[in-house]
């Protein structure tokens, strides 16, 4: 989902030290559950044994899953300036709601995941707009992060 170069200035807002925050995800899997993966701050990212695979989810190998994300969609920057808090209460106001920081645009309901490790409240560190990535995507994908058991979590939502 997102590589981080958590040492650059706009990312001082998450008070990591380390190089990189490599948030990952199933695609599959995160449309029906929060999918949760152990990180480093040195771009380590790896599925949580706390995740569990659902019958109706596709094998990895399957035709359906043989896509490459990475090679398509639009690069993605960051703002000179942060967004208005107020921005996240209108989730349609944007062509695309992609962000590092601030608040989460919910499509649904909120649902601030707690951490597989010490059940606290998870940190929002930012969404992505599937749109973006896929010509014909839609919905979003959330990511937290609980910085003290490193610990991410992703999940979807979408109309």
């Amino acid at each position: 989902m997102t590589d981080l170069d958590i040492s650059h200035p706009k990312f001082q807002f998450l008070g990591l030290s380390g190089e990189r925050l490599r948030v990952s995800t199933c695609l599959n899997c995160s449309c029906y559950d929060t999918i949760y993966m152990d990180v480093d701050f040195h771009g380590k990212s790896e599925w949580s044994q706390v995740n569990s695979r659902q019958g109706y989810v596709p094998e990895p190998d399957s035709e359906e899953d043989d896509r490459n994300y990475s090679a398509v969609g639009q690069s993605l920057r960051l703002a000179d300036h942060p967004r208005n808090s107020y921005y996240a209460a209108y989730w349609t106001l944007g062509p695309a709601v992609s962000q590092i920081g601030g608040y989460p645009a919910w499509i649904q309901d909120a649902v601030y995941p707690s951490c597989s490790c010490c059940s606290k409240s998870m940190t929002f560190i930012g969404q992505l707009d599937w749109e973006q990535i896929e010509e014909y995507g839609e919905g979003i994908y959330y990511m937290f992060l609980c910085a003290a058991c490193q610990v991410t979590a992703t999940l979807f939502q979408q109309t």
